[in-house]
């Protein structure tokens, strides 16, 4: 009798394995990849196409519709999700008109051409404050699908994605519960419907930012999926796991079962690691991202499927996110590097989406450097060469925010000088960061701001650059267009001088360039009466400068203000080469490029008298035309530099 129960069992288990077979031979487990769009640097979508195909991708997810993107698409046979923005929910739950014109624009004008396989409506919407749109979700999913039916695309599944925090238990994953505050009024009702249309539960996973969260008690191998000591033992379930995402898969399939939905697809969303960010997110590099997001292809693909130890030789369709480091994306500095690709089409780091190509030697890829915790000091500080308007913004922003946070730099305030825009912004950014960065604040600044281990006193002398020859014969006070240097700076830094042991000729020197420089135009845009000089890359080191009579290599672009170019080394491909205050060219780039580092580059505004004056340069520059040129150092046969003590000046006199 006992061996009759055997071999039902054994039956059993054979029968649901041919099921599970069965159910998951639809589902490709080639992993795909998040299109992002969130960069004003990335490739066209023709050219982005290219890139996934190289990438071998099993599908791509777009977070809208963009047409250039699905007619870039088309004939390809690559599985496409698009998105219904999450702003449209609420209107289209009430609104089937609204709903079928979505439809009809953004999925059946492209298919079947390309692909489309899924309809997202909305992204991470229950992780949004705006609860209005919670309840509105699956009403607005019931709209999509019955638009699809109408237009016979039953084959279309309608989806969207969540996050991890849906979840108020997910530990230990036995216990995985959704939050009590959305499980009734939307989680069942969205159970319910995935249901009824054979739809997946489509759920964002993110082990780095548990394991960030608390790298102390969880291991990063753990976190990466690497082979290690390291394993869990869920003591209701008797489960035993050895990665942290398996882990995370099964909080959320028994949080669906403790809704009454246990046998409901899951399909990951999103997962990824990022692969750079702020200097104090740990773990966030180059090999870290690769060995995850590998191992992640690796055991979704390998056959039979893995599944997880819940849900064993279940497939696991899935996005890796991202396409490619988005420059534009808000928040924290991963945010921004979560990319296989960097915006100019190379690989952050060598990846076959298929999991049929061997892993590539680890060798290759950077030594981490940040996989502890940072504990030096941080702080927030304005980009050098941002737009003075938008640093103005972002300045109002962190000074309207915070508990006094720019006081300081207030007239009479003991930060008040030097009253530039670069150095104000950057004490308000810092001082805003550190008291709202518990609360989630990020040093971003809608791009203006980054963060630095360098006291930012150290990064004020690029704001005026300090050029002697011959000590003192030759004397230009050159500074950035963002700089309003006032007399009391120069004031300050000659009453300190005579502490410092300088050789009195340079003294005199000095003493005459700050005296200079507090007489000169600040102009944010347009003509300009005198040369201003803004310092748009900065090398970290810079041994060799350009001094007079020094034969140097230059690329250039020259552009009027209206920016007509008129003359261009860069699409020429050969930098131009003369001898530097040698009188060969004129005078705005004989005194504009002294001092430059090869490797900086810098953008000139040169004033007509600096320039080709009233008479100009027919036919392409006017008479009495401000011209402006982006420069780049390429090469400097000459040696020397007289920077002396100069920092130390500097700090005297900076809060």
């Amino acid at each position: 009798m006992a061996e009759t129960h055997k071999l039902d069992l054994i039956h059993l288990i054979l029968i649901s394995f041919l099921l599970i077979s069965i159910s998951s031979a639809e589902i490709d487990p080639k992993p795909g990849v998040c299109y992002g769009q969130l960069g004003n640097n990335l490739p066209s979508p023709s050219k982005s196409v290219e890139l996934i195909k190289s990438l071998k991708a099993g599908r791509v997810k777009l977070y809208d519709a963009n047409p250039e993107i699905l007619d870039s698409l088309s004939n390809t046979n690559i599985p496409v999700t698009v998105m219904v923005p999450n702003g449209v929910i609420t209107p289209m739950a009430s609104n089937q008109t609204l709903a079928d014109d979505w439809i009809r624009s953004n999925v059946v004008r492209f298919y079947p051409q390309t692909l489309i396989r899924y309809v997202f409506v909305g992204n991470e919407i229950l992780s949004q404050p705006d609860n209005v749109t919670w309840f509105n979700l699956v009403p607005a999913m019931r709209r999509i699908r019955k638009s699809l039916v109408k237009h016979n695309l039953k084959k279309i599944k309608v989806g969207t994605s969540l996050a991890m925090d849906n979840l108020e238990v997910y530990f230990p994953p036995s216990s995985g519960k959704f939050r009590t505050s959305v499980t009734d009024s939307v989680i069942k009702p969205l159970l319910r419907f995935i249901n009824h249309t054979k739809s997946f539960f489509f759920i964002d996973l993110y082990p780095y930012f548990v394991w960030a969260a608390n790298p102390t008690n969880v291991s990063l191998d753990y976190a990466l999926l690497e082979p290690n000591d390291s394993f869990y033992v869920d003591g209701v379930s008797g489960l035993m796991y050895t990665n942290l995402l398996e882990q995370m898969l099964d909080a959320v399939y028994f949080a669906m079962k403790a809704a009454g939905y246990p046998n409901i697809r899951l399909f990951i969303a999103e997962t990824g690691w990022p692969n750079g960010g702020d200097v104090d997110q740990i773990g966030a590099n180059v090999y870290n991202a690769a060995v995850y997001n590998r191992n992640v292809i690796k055991m979704l693909t390998e056959k039979p499927y893995r599944g997880t130890p819940y849900k064993p030789f279940v497939a696991l369709p899935s996005f890796i996110f991202a396409l490619y480091n988005e420059n534009t994306k808000p928040g924290p500095g991963t945010e921004r590097h979560f990319g296989l690709l960097y915006p100019n089409g190379t690989n952050v780091y060598p990846i076959d989406l298929s999991g049929k190509t061997p892993e590539p030697d680890r060798k290759g890829l950077p030594v981490p450097t940040n996989n502890e915790p940072y504990k030096g000091k941080i702080w927030c500080v304005a980009e050098h060469g941002a737009n003075a308007a938008d640093l103005g913004g972002a300045m109002s922003f962190a000074c309207g925010e915070g508990n006094g946070t720019c006081d300081p730099i207030q007239p009479g305030g003991k930060c008040f000088e030097p009253d530039s825009v670069w150095s104000h912004a950057s004490y308000a950014f810092s001082s805003y960061w550190s008291q709202m960065r518990k609360s989630g604040a990020t040093c971003y600044f809608n791009g203006v701001a980054t963060q630095t281990t360098i006291d930012p006193m150290v990064s004020l002398r690029k704001s005026i650059f300090l050029s002697t020859s011959s000590f003192g014969n030759n004397i230009y006070a050159l500074r950035s267009s963002q700089t309003k240097f006032q007399f009391f700076t120069s004031l300050c830094l000659m009453n300190k001088m005579a502490n410092l042991r300088f050789n009195s000729t340079i003294k005199g020197s000095l003493i005459l360039i700050l005296l200079t420089a507090a007489t000169i135009v600040y102009a944010k845009s347009g003509d300009v009466t005198e040369l201003q000089i803004g310092i748009k890359h900065k090398p970290a080191s810079c041994e060799v400068q350009a001094h007079k009579g020094d034969k140097i290599k230059v690329h250039y672009r020259g552009k009027l203000t209206d920016g007509t170019v008129f003359d261009s080394s860069f699409e020429r491909g050969t930098p131009f080469e003369f001898e530097l205050g040698g009188g060969q060219v004129i005078k705005g780039w004989d005194q504009g490029l002294l001092g430059m580092c090869v490797g900086e580059k810098r953008k000139l505004k040169i004033p007509a008298k600096m320039g080709y004056g009233e008479r100009g340069s027919p036919p392409k520059i006017p008479g009495g035309a401000t011209l402006i040129f982006d420069t780049e150092l390429m090469a400097v046969n000459g040696k020397g530099a007289v920077e002396g003590d100069v920092d130390k000046i500097f700090r005297l006199c900076i809060c």
